[in-house]
């Protein structure tokens, strides 16, 4: 139930609302705050990358794809530390929006 936390929307509801383990429903905590700085970062991203001038084109492209590199990196973050916790009993924050995550009141 903890890996299927970082998958958006089902993966999310599942281990928030309808179980009561802590350690599934603070991995979807950290799941949904990454996918929802994946949404605000690509629009960021998606207004600087169309301000670029045509002939660069490909830094264009390497800004566009940016975001998505750096969710499935942090992602698979997220699943490494998930299968961990099940051996130290601690949770490890993701890195850049873990420790926003954990705040989120849900």
């Amino acid at each position: 139930m903890k890996l299927l936390a970082y998958f958006p929307i089902f993966g999310w509801f599942f281990p928030m609302f309808l179980t009561k383990n802590e350690a599934a429903s603070w991995h979807a905590r950290q799941g949904f705050g990454l996918f929802v700085h994946f949404v605000l970062w690509s629009g960021v991203v998606w207004f600087v990358a169309h301000a670029i001038p045509r002939f660069l084109k490909p830094f264009e492209i390497i800004l566009l794809f940016s975001p998505i590199t750096l969710y499935l990196v942090l992602l698979l973050v997220g699943a490494v530390n998930c299968l961990r916790d099940n051996i130290r009993e601690s949770h490890k924050p993701l890195p850049i929006v873990g420790k926003w995550s954990e705040k989120l009141p849900v």
